[in-house]
């Protein structure tokens, strides 16, 4: 049987590495997020002696001449690879399970995967996807040779065990819109349109200032010609102080918000003469919301964990 190597071994070896960038699920349309910027790109390859393949894809956030001009080589596939990085879980058809060759070496090297894989809890729908990196199958009969899966969610740091890569401001900042969005949306099915239906999702602009713009020009139809009186008073609640709560707040300041507390809710949608040209945010924890609160109470939570976009409908978001 001939040797194996990992990829320790071969950066210490000085054999060229070569990183691939995934082309996303092309079932899912939204998704244009990419593991590594062109600039991240350019580092590994004139900093580290790295080469990068991008697999091809017109969806990407960033284009391929953007990847090219950095130093990758695009290719139709990441054959080649041995580290395969990716935002989000591969369809099982495209996952590369066989070892690969070490250039200028007769030792094969098994490839690793970095991805947001959501197996670490057990989800019943991505098992397969699982069992394909810790059971042999058909195209490694050796075990040493099974890819390995690194999932971002359990990388920990060795001084307090804190994940390091994990949700951020632009979480707050994407779950505020696809909330607005998605709660529109839901009124649309009782009837009614609301000016949050105008509320763009993150991968359909440009830039973070492009996003704003549309949010504060929503805010200033609310202030000019109010929400519809069926829906009753918006009430956008936020919970928690880390960075995905902070970039919820920082977008939310695009809206004509008025800070209540929670004591006055329930006085605040029963009232017929509540100012519908404001949206309501209550100054403490939603924790404390009072039990008498209505329940048909329009209220768009959204809290630093479920803006990680597993969102509940109601005839809101919760």
């Amino acid at each position: 049987m001939k040797p194996t190597k990992n990829l320790k071994n071969i950066t210490r070896g000085r054999l060229p590495l070569i990183v691939g960038i995934r082309r996303e699920d092309p079932s899912r349309i939204w998704e244009r997020r990419a593991p590594l910027t062109p600039d991240a790109v350019n580092e590994l390859v004139e900093r580290r002696g790295v080469q990068v393949h991008v697999e091809q894809c017109d969806r990407r956030i960033f284009q391929d001449k953007e990847y090219e001009k950095a130093g990758a080589t695009i290719r139709p596939s990441l054959q080649a690879a041995h580290v395969v990085l990716g935002i989000k879980e591969p369809p099982l058809n495209e996952l590369l399970l066989n070892s690969l060759p070490l250039p200028m070496s007769e030792s094969q090297c098994a490839r690793t995967y970095m991805m947001f894989s959501h197996t670490a809890k057990g989800q019943t729908y991505n098992m397969p996807l699982l069992s394909s990196f810790l059971a042999d199958n058909d195209v490694n009969a050796n075990a040493s040779l099974l890819p390995t899966l690194i999932d971002y969610e359990l990388l920990t740091s060795e001084d307090d065990g804190k994940r390091t890569v994990g949700f951020g401001w632009f979480a707050g900042v994407a779950g505020v819109l696809e909330s607005l969005s998605s709660m529109a949306h839901s009124h649309l099915e009782l009837g009614v349109a609301s000016p949050f239906l105008y509320t763009p999702r993150p991968h359909t602009l440009p830039s973070l200032s492009a996003l704003r713009a549309s949010l504060r020009a929503i805010g200033t139809r609310i202030a000019n010609e109010g929400t519809p009186k069926a829906l009753g008073p918006f009430v956008i609640g936020l919970t928690g102080t880390g960075n995905v709560s902070q970039g919820c707040l920082s977008m939310l300041e695009e809206l004509p918000i008025v800070h209540v507390s929670a004591e006055n809710l329930p006085a605040l949608v029963n009232n017929p003469n509540t100012d519908l040209r404001k949206v309501s945010s209550p100054s403490s924890s939603c924790h404390s919301l009072p039990p008498s609160l209505p329940m048909d109470l329009e209220i768009c939570l959204l809290h630093a964990i479920i803006s990680r976009h597993s969102m509940m409908k109601r005839h809101a978001i919760f």
